[in-house]
């Protein structure tokens, strides 16, 4: 759903949409949909062993690339360095 689709939906332009949601949440509705997707990530990197070429399309990214950029820059760390770092805490205990 697009931004355009949500502010139509609730009687706002775009712009007013944005900056409502913003003051509401603290993000962007961009911002936040990555935040969310970055979440259900985070979920099957640590509990699933599906590769992270699935788990990027699971979680609605077009190609790879895409969600290791948003994923990194979103948690400061590649999905697959979290896995491991989580994998090797993990078995530590």
């Amino acid at each position: 759903i697009s931004v355009k689709e949500m502010a139509e939906k609730y009687y706002y332009t775009p712009s007013h949409f944005i900056v409502r949601f913003k003051k509401h949440t603290g993000y962007t509705p961009q911002k936040y949909y990555n935040l969310c997707r970055m979440v259900k990530a985070r979920r099957l990197l640590l509990d699933t062993s599906l590769t992270l070429s699935v788990i990027s399309d699971m979680c609605g990214f077009s190609d790879l690339n895409s969600f290791v950029r948003c994923f990194r820059s979103t948690m400061n760390i590649t999905p697959g360095k979290f896995r491991e770092q989580s994998t090797s805490k993990y078995h530590e205990e």
